[in-house]
């Protein structure tokens, strides 16, 4: 949506500077030149760091017995369009603003453990208990718990989803392709 609006204005403004262009008015070059290096900007801010959540994403896989979508609808063009057309198609998207739809902020307990959720501009953040932490000591019940369990602060990558519920993954710091759930779901309706 905010790349749609940067783009209208950006097109509304060099239109109209081209009107005065045309008419002769000299300040119309460095007001075209203003607008143009605004609008740019306000992209630079705006615009989700896709790139480096590239890295961080599960890349599709081929080989091995795996096919992607792609490989599918060359067999089955029906079956591929009715899934493209639905909702399963998006249920797992890129952690980006027009993606999350959680309002990302403010701490939560669950059994005993703590989670804070923040946003920086585009990006969405939680500082949670190590993962891999909690995958070893399973067994322990809130009762249990040592004081000063390892923390992670990272950043949440991709969204998983449906019509009434949206999970949020990060990866694992230093491990690539090692992916764990954040233990929050949001209700979208709730």
């Amino acid at each position: 949506m905010e790349y749609a609006l940067l783009v209208l204005a950006l097109i509304v403004g060099l239109t109209a500077l081209t009107v005065r262009i045309r008419r002769g008015e000299r300040r119309a070059w460095g007001t075209a030149a203003a607008v143009t290096a605004l609008t740019l900007a306000l992209v630079a801010v705006w615009t989700p760091a896709t790139d480096e959540l590239a890295g961080a994403i599960p890349a599709p896989v081929e080989g091995e017995g795996f096919v992607t979508s792609n490989t599918c609808r060359a067999c089955h063009p029906r079956e591929y369009a009715t899934w493209h057309a639905s909702y399963h198609r998006t249920m797992t998207q890129v952690a980006r603003p027009d993606a999350v739809l959680g309002p990302f902020e403010g701490a939560y307990d669950v059994r005993g453990r703590s989670y804070k959720l923040s946003r920086r501009g585009a990006e969405f953040w939680v500082d949670m208990v190590d993962p891999v932490w909690e995958m070893n000591h399973r067994d322990i019940t809130p009762d249990q718990l040592p004081d000063g369990l390892p923390r992670i602060r990272q950043r949440v990558v991709m969204t998983t989803g449906s019509h009434h519920l949206q999970a949020y993954w990060v990866q694992r710091p230093n491990v690539s392709g090692v992916y764990f759930q954040v233990p929050l779901i949001y209700l979208i309706k709730e």
